[in-house]
């Protein structure tokens, strides 16, 4: 009888939520603290925070955030979870006003908010009463920052671009709508950074955490009341491209794979022999995405068992450079499964199939192409004359008559499959499927962006298919995208202020703001056959902000030479 009477006491213990009546809307609220806000000269090591009802246990960083920083305190939870206990592990510093800020407080039930609480006690004799607020901004037009920690660094003890994996003086929360509110500050210079924390460090620790960054990275809080401030976040890019790996796929052609996009006609790739000597300048090469990062370079034959690659000056459009040396064993091969790297794919904008041979083509052979009808019987299949165009390592052929988008075409590559353990080396012809579009399967768009005043440089226009994949690029503000298939597109305006002819993200490195983007609403419908004129993709206000590095940021002389564009949209 004992253990059941104490069972039904634990059960009564926990809070539950009522059935039937008036669904609860009303959200929790503070009764009392200890010590009371705005309390003198608070000695101790914990704070008591009283509510009215029950609330869901919150976690430090997420919904309590304390100022000045001190380490992660331990969070009790009692009375039946409407008394919450802050216990601080440091001591707390004398003559120091603490603010403690409770954001997203949510009864155990219905999931009610406690609107924006703060806790403001000082160590001494007076309370820091200074404040200011604002907003973070998506580098996506008309999009709110969100999940962001808004935080202060002294600007007078160390450079903006020392801020990563340093705790910062003070935090504020970002709530729903993106906007930031600090209270109970005193008077001095701050570095203002918002963070995405995912790994709940209250610090910038990695690259993969968003940054929101101002025109101005230094705020000065004196007597005066200082304006909203707007931070504008992105994904960093301050890493220089990596080699992630390489492979001999033949004796004269070379695989190189990168960690991210890098500039196929920047740098210098040197071949030498392991002593430095022997200099040969790699200029036949092309990048090419698959499901890897990927540089094709054609090599001269070379006897030696192992070679150096020298990576001179190869950068990504941010700037950032990556300079290293490759010793090239030539037992790293990748076996060679088919001939073809890329196979034929069909581009509009110039009436061509391209494709990538695995052979490094020195000339434009047309005697290794071939493009046929699909009759069945070799002797009855009718060949229509090609030309041939190198670009790199990828080869373009287009057909000098006019096809017939209803007939299916067979375009075929003539190799030498290597020798084997089993076969001897042999000529095989390898057979692609091909199809043509004539003029009237394809349409035409033609437009213009409309900016506004705040906005005067130059511009990217990017045209997207339905799966938000870009296939036509240009750099104006008038645009004319010709020979494009029937369907459904998009739209989307990079403000390109660095004038890379690429979007360039946020850099605290070099203190840089994000490249605005503007993703137009507007479906775009191509006919076939048909010219749609006057589409105007109309650029709406709050453009892009000018004005970056100041406050005494560092400057960075490298010029960037342009690089990825932002993802999906």
């Amino acid at each position: 009888m004992a253990i059941v009477s104490a069972l039904l006491l634990m059960h009564c213990a926990r809070p539950i939520q009522p059935s039937g009546g008036v669904r609860d809307e009303i959200p929790p609220r503070v009764l009392k603290t200890r010590p009371d806000s705005a309390a003198l000269y608070v000695t101790g090591k914990e704070v008591e925070i009283v509510f009215n009802e029950a609330i869901r246990k919150p976690t430090y960083g997420k919904e309590i955030y304390i100022s000045p920083y001190i380490r992660p305190p331990r969070i009790v939870y009692s009375d039946n979870a409407r008394r919450l206990g802050i216990q601080f592990e440091d001591t707390l510093l004398a003559q120091t006003t603490y603010v403690i800020a409770l954001t997203n407080i949510a009864d155990l039930n219905e999931g009610n908010q406690l609107p924006a609480y703060t806790l403001a006690f000082s160590t001494g004799g007076t309370i820091d009463s200074l404040s200011f607020g604002g907003t973070v901004q998506s580098y996506v037009m008309g999009q709110a920052g969100k999940d962001m920690s808004i935080m202060l660094f002294d600007a007078d003890s160390l450079p903006v671009r020392a801020l990563k994996n340093k705790r910062p003086v003070y935090l504020a929360p970002l709530d729903k709508s993106g906007a930031f509110t600090f209270r109970y500050l005193r008077p001095g210079r701050y570095y203002i950074l918002g963070v995405a924390d995912k790994d709940q460090t209250n610090t910038w620790s990695t690259g993969a955490e968003a940054l929101a960054l101002a025109a101005d990275s230094v705020i000065v809080l004196g007597t005066d009341t200082l304006p909203p401030v707007t931070l504008w976040a992105s994904l960093p890019d301050d890493e220089a491209p990596l080699v992630t790996s390489y492979a001999w796929l033949k004796p004269d052609l070379l695989s190189i794979r990168f960690n991210g996009y890098i500039l196929p006609d920047q740098g210098a790739f040197v071949l030498t022999d392991t002593l430095g000597r022997d200099t040969v300048m790699l200029d036949r090469r092309t990048l090419f995405l698959d499901k890897e990062i990927e540089m094709l370079l054609a090599v001269p034959p070379r006897a030696e068992p192992a070679l150096d690659l020298h990576i001179r000056g190869a950068v990504d459009s941010t700037g950032n450079r990556l300079d290293t040396t490759l010793r090239l064993s030539r037992s790293r091969t990748r076996r060679w499964e088919k001939p073809i790297v890329r196979p034929p794919v069909f581009d509009p904008a110039i009436n061509a199939w391209t494709l990538i041979p695995y052979r490094a083509l020195t000339q434009a052979d047309t005697g290794l192409f071939a493009l046929t009808d699909t009759t069945r019987r070799d002797s009855m299949r009718k060949k229509y004359p090609v030309d041939i165009q190198l670009s790199g390592l990828e080869v373009r052929i287009s057909p000098r008559g006019i096809l017939s988008p209803k007939v299916g075409y067979w375009l075929t590559y003539r190799d030498t499959v290597p020798a084997t353990a089993k076969k001897p080396a042999q000529d095989t012809v390898f057979r692609y499927p091909v199809t043509w579009l004539s003029p009237e399967d394809l349409g035409t768009l033609q437009g213009t962006v409309v900016l506004d005043s705040t906005y005067a440089g130059p511009v990217i226009v990017q045209l997207l298919n339905g799966q938000n994949t870009v296939i036509r690029t240009a750099y104006d503000t008038a645009f004319v995208f010709s020979h494009l298939p029937a369907g459904s597109y998009t739209a989307r305006v990079i403000l390109d202020a660095d004038g890379n002819r690429a979007f360039s993200p946020g850099s605290l490195r070099r203190y840089r703001l994000p490249e605005r983007v503007y993703l137009d609403s507007q479906k775009i419908t191509i006919r076939a056959n048909w010219d749609t004129e006057g589409h105007i993709i109309q650029v709406g206000a709050t453009a892009a902000p000018q004005k970056a590095g100041g406050g005494g940021a560092p400057v960075d002389d490298q010029s960037p030479a342009g690089r990825r564009t932002p993802g999906k949209g």
